[in-house]
């Protein structure tokens, strides 16, 4: 019996090509229900007539620009990140490769040793010791491995960041003290000058007998009179 068809370059009966037709019609269904069922109800009700290729293609025309805004925003950000100091050279790490993560994911995979050498050259000055002998020996590690590598030298960093931050700190705490105490010294100063000196006045009585030794005969009778008509005057 003549063969009737073909499938993959072998040639098939009719009732085999039949049976593979069935088969791969099967799985196609499998998939584009597996498709729908992992959508939002209103993709369901847009593609439920697709098969599965037509539906594939369908969702490349709908996010492809989306794809690729997302893809410049990847790249920018990684780019622009640089690792600040006192950061936690974990956390950053860690953040770098989720944006390589990314673009594998939008079917950008870059390369080993050119996203292991952008990761170094984003460091801050106080890995340039580690970036020498990690370029001298070619090292060639994954970032996994890089990350490792780092996290050791990071604990034999010295804590200068924190360190000139209390020193500055201390050194306002001093001369906001020494301020206060100049401006305490002269405010106290201020109030201790007087515009004229202070001579003591005299008691009452002690006044009256200095003038009373002083006075005249006749001016004391006068003030002796005075006095006793100030006395009655007050009496009536």
């Amino acid at each position: 019996m003549r063969c009737l068809g073909s499938w993959s370059g072998l040639n098939l009966e009719p009732s085999k090509v039949r049976d593979t037709y069935e088969v791969l019609y099967d799985a196609q269904n499998e998939v584009a229900c597996i498709m729908l069922g992992s959508t939002s109800p209103d993709f369901q009700r847009a593609l439920e007539n697709y098969k599965a290729y037509d539906m594939i293609q369908e969702l490349k025309t709908m996010f492809e620009e989306q794809a690729k805004q997302e893809l410049f925003d990847t790249v920018k950000t990684f780019h622009a990140c640089k690792h600040e100091d006192g950061q936690s050279i974990s956390a950053y790490i860690l953040k770098m490769k989720g944006y390589l993560d990314t673009l594998e994911h939008l079917g950008y995979v870059m390369a080993k040793e050119l996203s292991v050498s952008l990761i170094l050259n984003s460091l801050n000055k106080d890995y340039d010791r580690f970036i020498q002998n990690y370029n001298m020996h070619s090292m060639g590690k994954s970032i996994v491995e890089l990350h490792a590598m780092l996290k050791l030298h990071e604990k034999g960093i010295p804590k200068r960041a924190k360190t000139l931050t209390v020193l500055a700190i201390w050194e306002g705490k001093i001369q906001k003290d020494r301020k206060n105490q100049k401006g305490q010294m002269v405010k106290d100063k201020g109030k201790n000058k007087l515009a004229y000196a202070n001579k003591p006045r005299p008691h009452r009585h002690l006044r009256e007998n200095i003038w009373k030794r002083t006075m005249s005969a006749t001016t004391a009778r006068r003030w002796v009179i005075g006095r006793g008509i100030i006395r009655l005057t007050k009496l009536s």
